[in-house]
């Protein structure tokens, strides 16, 4: 007997109860940072294999400063400073801006999804002399000291070394690579770019790109817009017209606090074809 009268009580918790799957998936980091939209995503619990992102593309927030961070697997964690959705093209930067460190060590995209269409040669040179910003070079302050300069050349080292420079002298090269890194952009950070999956056909048509099914890889595209109607279109029943066409409505209601006007208007939904009224209150 006790436990048909506990049935109810149940029912009631297995009802009140969601799904973690159900959850959705985080937009943004709380440090700022660009919008989140798939095929990257912030998946629960760091998981690689969560459904908030396409495989490779899972991003996370920074512990230390909250913004949105890339993890590439054999180069480190970068932060993401814009991303394209419809060019398909992130860029990414260090967090403390200085990239040309990164590349001491190396930078490597191998096992991500993401290509860069340009690749630039640069070597380093450690010059004591402070007057390094010629002949080509470029200082980098964020490796130099009042001691020595660390610049960078997009010439070999062999040519540097066999010229006629007067600073040659001054400076010895450190090391050469080769990154998705353009001259000019120094500060910008890197460019990078995906082919797959490809979402730029439901991007430009407005849609929404994400999995066909909660089990497979394979994408598709939602929501759709409908072609757009104008509301003097769409005057099916007696009531819609005075409803559509009354730009806003003031009600006043008189209180012990004074008087609180609410004020009403309405904007045009393009995918429900409905209009939807929005109130603001003022004292």
């Amino acid at each position: 007997m006790s436990l048909l009268t506990s049935l109810p009580s149940i029912f009631f918790l297995l009802f009140l109860l969601k799904p973690t799957a159900a959850q959705p998936c985080p937009t943004s980091c709380p440090g700022g940072g660009p919008q989140i939209n798939f095929p990257f995503g912030i998946n629960p619990h760091g998981n690689p294999n969560g459904r908030c992102s396409y495989p490779g593309f899972g991003l996370s927030c920074s512990n230390k400063t909250q913004q949105l961070v890339l993890n590439l697997p054999e180069s480190g964690e970068f932060i993401v400073r814009y991303i394209d959705y419809e060019a398909q093209q992130i860029w990414i930067n260090d967090p403390n801006f200085c990239l040309p460190q990164r590349f001491l060590h190396s930078f490597n995209i191998s096992g991500t999804p993401f290509v860069s269409e340009f690749w630039y040669t640069f070597t380093f040179f450690n010059c004591s002399a402070i007057e390094v910003a010629e002949g080509g070079l470029r200082p980098i302050p964020c490796l130099s000291n009042q001691n020595y300069s660390i610049v960078a050349s997009q010439a070999p080292a062999d040519i540097f070394v066999d010229s006629t420079n007067a600073l040659q002298s001054a400076c010895h090269p450190i090391t050469t690579f080769t990154v998705p890194f353009v001259w000019y952009g120094w500060w910008d950070g890197v460019r990078l770019e995906w082919t797959k999956p490809d979402c730029r056909s439901c991007i430009q048509g407005r849609g929404d790109c994400w999995f066909k099914n909660s089990t497979t890889l394979e994408i598709g595209c939602f929501n759709l817009p409908t072609q757009e109607i104008m509301p003097t279109q769409v005057t099916k029943t007696p009531y819609k017209p005075l409803k559509w066409f009354i730009p806003y409505v003031l009600i006043k209601r008189r209180s012990s606090k004074g008087c609180q006007v609410w004020n009403y208007h309405w904007h045009w939904n393009s995918r429900t074809l409905e209009p939807n009224w929005v109130g603001f209150v003022h004292w």
